[in-house]
């Protein structure tokens, strides 16, 4: 196994690297994070290297790091992900930025890069989330407290970036630092507790201004909501229709009752209003 090449740069194209080591030019498909990295042709340069092998080609890759290398490796482990979708991802985005997309659920980002549909990304996701959680734990939960604005930093060009990324990461805790807070509060659907304006630091829903710290963690935000009195009280539903408002829709009650074979079900809408069907 090649771990990684380190010479002299002698070339670089739109997907490729190639590198002298030893009087051998190795040329390594890459990505163009990778390729905006590297410095200037005739200088010193290494990339870790993927050695993949098949009955028909040998094709070596290389990265500027052991942990975009390794975001490669997953995807190309994804079932339908090939070594040329996993450099366009990688060239769309961070090492950082894929671990966040991978573990906050977010399939929909990444449709964006060229060739990539929505039942691939869906793939990545389900059969990456799982392994990135573990993997980057630690850098999810640092995450969970960022700024509107340091969200942009994770890719997005503009305010409405920095928000569908908020909002896709769900965080526990949200802290909103713009010029106009309160308006981008209204655009935020996923946020364990949201902090509004400057002076509106996370530990002070901590320690004193007196929400529930009981919060979603780890992007549960998109489906639970803080802990509050409202889990400790029992509730009933109550429904009345008088005869005039049921008349009108039984009978559409009664043809789903039947489609679910729930035949008494429909019965007991049916019997209310026989005496109209004998007239």
């Amino acid at each position: 196994m090649i771990d990684s090449v380190r010479g002299t740069l002698l070339a670089k194209e739109p997907t490729m690297a190639v590198v002298e080591c030893g009087g051998v030019g190795y040329a390594c498909r890459t990505t163009l994070h990778t390729l905006s990295g590297l410095g200037a042709l005739g200088e010193e340069v290494r990339l870790y290297t993927h050695l993949a092998v098949r009955e028909d080609s040998v094709d070596l890759f290389g990265f500027s790091t052991r942990q975009e290398r390794h975001c490669f490796e997953m995807l190309i482990s994804v079932s339908g992900v090939g070594p040329k979708a996993a450099l366009a991802i990688l060239s769309d985005v961070t090492p950082d930025r894929f671990a966040l997309l991978v573990a906050s659920g977010d399939s929909k980002s990444f449709t964006k890069t060229k060739g990539i549909g929505a039942k691939t990304a869906q793939r990545i996701v389900l059969e990456l989330k799982d392994k990135i959680a573990k993997e980057h734990m630690g850098e999810i939960h640092a995450a969970e407290a960022f700024s509107a604005s340091a969200a942009a930093s994770l890719g997005g060009d503009n305010m409405e970036d920095a928000i569908d990324a908020a909002n896709s990461i769900a965080s526990e805790h949200l802290e909103i630092v713009t010029a106009n807070p309160f308006e981008v509060m209204t655009k935020i659907r996923n946020a364990g507790a949201i902090f509004i304006g400057a002076y509106s630091c996370e530990p002070l829903g901590d320690y004193f201004a007196g929400p529930n710290h009981v919060l979603p963690t780890n992007g549960t935000a998109k489906f639970f909501s803080p802990l509050s009195v409202d889990d400790f009280i029992k509730k009933s539903s109550v429904i009345y229709y008088s005869r005039e408002a049921l008349e009108p829709v039984h009978k559409d009650i009664e043809f789903f009752a039947n489609q679910e074979q729930l035949t008494a079900h429909a019965n007991s809408m049916k019997v209310r209003f026989e005496d109209n069907q004998e007239g």
